[in-house]
């Protein structure tokens, strides 16, 4: 029978590296195999913060996240009971909290999207397009747009709009930031379907970029230049012990 395969990364901090270090003999002591790389693994190990935890959560393959960082929404594990949680996995005591993606393209690369995607100002001046879903089309212009999953709606996108859906509502949120147009709209709900945003004539270029989890992943600037959005086939798994996330503690 082949061992069970651990990718272990830590985010940049010599606290969170060292703890990795020693995490390896622990796999060791507990007849696991470290993997090379996390698409050869059975299990992900991060310890990090809830930004560590978006860059491997897109693998599809199940995260078990060890608090090291700032705020750790996501993460259940505090780091001296890391081993126990590995043996807790291995005896099958654990759940996985399953999260849907979302998938953009952008410029012809596919990208997968944990939280949100945005398109927003990179000068001083507004941001001009539109967002088209279904049989509809937003104009907006302020300081540019976001589209949230359930889980992406209490992060950036609670800040900017208050609003939080529940983690099994079977869509997303868009809001507009700092919006001059549409007046008094700021957040729409809508279901899983093909989301384009683009920009609109403004008479001449602007200046804009796209965010991903965090990530600044292009620059759009001409007239008719922009993405698609539409729910992934893919999940997110994170390793839970006991219950999946309380939504109540999220925001507080």
């Amino acid at each position: 029978m082949s061992k069970l395969k651990v990718f272990l990364v830590a985010k940049a901090s010599e606290t969170a590296v060292n703890y990795v270090k020693s995490m390896s003999r622990e796999l060791r002591d507990l007849g696991l195999e470290e993997a090379k790389s996390p698409e050869d693994s059975d299990l992900i190990v991060v310890a990090g913060g809830d930004g560590t935890l978006l860059k491997y959560v897109k693998y599809g393959i199940p995260v078990l996240g060890i608090k090291f960082g700032r705020r750790s929404k996501l993460l259940e594990v505090e780091p001296e009971d890391g081993k126990t949680a590995l043996k807790r996995f291995l005896a099958g005591d654990y759940i996985i909290d399953e999260y849907t993606l979302l998938e953009a393209n952008i410029k012809g690369s596919s990208v997968l999207i944990f939280n949100e995607i945005a398109l927003v100002f990179d000068g001083a001046e507004t941001v001009y397009g539109s967002v088209s879903f279904e049989d509809n089309e937003v104009e907006f212009e302020g300081d540019g747009v976001l589209i949230a999953t359930p889980q992406g709606s209490w992060a950036w996108s609670f800040s900017a709009s208050n609003v939080v859906i529940h983690k099994s509502v079977n869509g997303v949120v868009l809001t507009f930031l700092n919006a001059l147009k549409p007046m008094g709209l700021k957040s729409i709900i809508i279901p899983y379907t093909e989301i384009k945003v683009r920009l609109e004539d403004k008479g001449r270029d602007q200046k804009t970029k796209i965010i991903v989890d965090g990530e600044i992943l292009g620059y759009l600037s001409k007239t008719g230049e922009g993405f698609t959005v539409r729910k992934s086939e893919r999940t997110a798994k994170i390793v839970r012990f006991g219950k999946r996330l309380d939504l109540a503690k999220v925001w507080r």
